[in-house]
């Protein structure tokens, strides 16, 4: 499986985290039963990531946003957002670029006209501010 695709996946997920109240395992097991499916390293471990770093991932978003506030944001462009802070945040191994284009693109097919411009600028803002410190996870 790509990234892209692992990527796609571990959105829905992170989608789906918006409106249940699931532990990342749940919603991990719980997808993969219904969808009988089973997801790939690359996908668990970013949906565990935003789960258990999510107030620190979305301290980082409100910080880049300009008249907005995270709650005010498309849950789909939250999600988008949520996998690309957490993978600059905490996946050294991927390239700014590479998250912030995966997250432009991801943005282009699951939203609006203008969110691709969106979500570019706020990640941008992110990188730009230097707002985080990349660590490990």
């Amino acid at each position: 499986m790509k990234r892209r695709d692992a990527r796609i996946e571990a959105f829905q997920l992170i989608f789906e985290m918006g409106f249940k109240d699931y532990s990342a395992d749940e919603l991990v097991d719980l997808a993969q039963e219904s969808r009988d499916v089973s997801f790939n390293s690359y996908t668990t471990r970013l949906v565990h990531i935003v789960y258990n770093h999510r107030l620190q991932i979305d301290e980082v978003i409100n910080n880049n946003l300009t008249k907005w506030k995270s709650s005010r944001i498309p849950k789909t462009n939250l999600a988008i957002l949520r996998l690309a802070v957490a993978e600059l945040m905490f996946m050294p191994d991927v390239p700014e670029k590479v998250s912030i284009n995966e997250a432009v693109e991801l943005a282009k097919i699951y939203g609006t006209e203008d969110d691709s411009s969106f979500v570019n600028a706020v990640l941008g803002s992110v990188v730009k501010n230097n707002t985080f410190i990349k660590d490990e996870e």
